[in-house]
């Protein structure tokens, strides 16, 4: 059985300690026709641990376009950061079972508050295959992924689009980059468009989201000691003078 999902507060302002809490994780998969939520401990997770997601299924069964989707989505979050690792299940990531279609795929947080400037580290890796057009032609028109804060836009960034008759096309990206706004959420998206029978294998997508909080919080404790041990110094050295 699952741990129930909370939040869980570990106090600190006036000595810095931390913030720990349990990341209300959910991933979206939204098509042309059908938009499905599927949450962390919800029944239709199939992961027996908090903070992981493992969702199997057919979206749009009937339409001219069903998409097969194979995901598992772990997320941990703590004050000052957030990271996310998302990888195909065993039996592929994101298919397309029927005509060329559109797809989001998106993975969003709970509260995180994270304290701006924020460093964003994503690592994707992956390939593209056809597994039911018998030309094993690739045609991937839109691949995208984007970084909001729950509202507003912090990062788009576009992959190149693909057009091959080749078995498989691998793709590799590294991407850094630093935002100034704060960020109460972490919500990211990969937007799709795939052809006829193409398929993504995601063999790691793995984000870190690092904001200031941690480290001003242990700057102001380590300030605190140092002051604290000073004036404790000071404190019996005096008295050992008057003694």
């Amino acid at each position: 059985m699952k741990k129930t999902i909370g939040y869980v507060i570990v106090g600190a302002g006036l000595i810095g300690l931390p913030n720990l809490a349990v990341s209300a994780l959910t991933l979206e998969i939204k098509t042309d026709r059908t938009t499905l939520a599927i949450e962390d401990n919800g029944p239709q997770d199939l992961s027996p641990q908090s903070e992981q997601i493992f969702y199997r299924g057919v979206v749009d069964k009937v339409s001219a376009s069903p998409f097969e989707i194979n995901l598992q989505v772990q997320a941990v979050t703590a004050d000052g950061g957030y990271h996310l690792k998302v990888t195909s299940g065993a039996d592929g990531g994101i298919t397309n079972l029927g005509l060329a279609a559109p797809i989001q795929i998106a993975f969003r947080s709970g509260s995180v508050n994270l304290t701006a400037p924020v460093k964003i580290d994503l690592t994707y890796q992956g390939e593209w295959s056809d597994v039911t057009d018998g030309r094993q032609q690739i045609q991937i028109t839109r691949h995208q992924w984007r970084l909001t804060d729950g509202q507003a836009l912090v990062k788009q960034h576009n992959f190149d689009a693909v057009t091959s008759l080749g078995k498989t096309v691998p793709f590799s990206q590294n991407l850094t980059f630093q935002s100034t706004h704060n960020l109460p959420q972490v919500n990211s998206a990969l937007r799709l468009a795939l052809g006829a029978g193409d398929a993504l294998t995601i063999q790691t997508l793995d984000m870190t989201v690092q904001g200031q909080a941690n480290q001003i919080n242990w700057l102001v404790v380590a300030l605190g000691l140092v002051l604290a041990t000073l004036l404790s110094f000071l404190w019996l050295r005096k008295r050992a003078a008057r003694a």
